[in-house]
């Protein structure tokens, strides 16, 4: 499934410039994707579960997602680049900025939380227009 997320990804993005998987035995927590769209450059990590905890206000948990993982994505942007967690559950995709990607690993936010904190949020396809949109509006700043 994982694979799969980051093939809809890249075939997804690709046109629009430069995104390359990361394969980073050496360095723990390096993020999954490394992309420069128009002169904007970040990382992207890439997270999939297969459907939302049973109940609607239980927070969603990724047990795949780390804490180095986090603290990577936050160093990146410190760093003034972009820094993103892209989360499938199911068939919806959420695009959700490092201090959201924090509340997921603490395990604080349920699906209306996310939700609501989402830079993108879709159902059904790929929201490749969206997840555009965010990547070069900001730096998640």
């Amino acid at each position: 499934a994982h694979n799969r997320l980051w093939a809809t990804v890249r075939d997804a993005l690709r046109p629009y410039g430069k995104i390359e998987r990361v394969e980073n035995l050496l360095n723990v927590g390096w993020a999954d994707c490394l992309y420069c769209f128009k002169g904007r450059s970040g990382v992207i990590e890439l997270k999939y579960t297969p459907a939302w905890p049973a109940r609607a206000a239980t927070p969603l948990w990724l047990r795949d997602l780390t804490p180095a993982q986090v603290l990577n994505l936050e160093d990146w942007q410190r760093a003034g680049m972009g820094a993103w967690l892209l989360v499938q559950v199911g068939d919806e995709y959420l695009l959700l900025r490092p201090a959201t990607a924090l509340a997921v690993l603490d395990r604080c936010l349920s699906r209306d939380g996310l939700y609501m904190n989402a830079a993108v949020k879709a159902k059904g396809s790929f929201p490749t227009i969206q997840i555009m949109r965010a990547i070069l509006g900001n730096q998640n700043s």
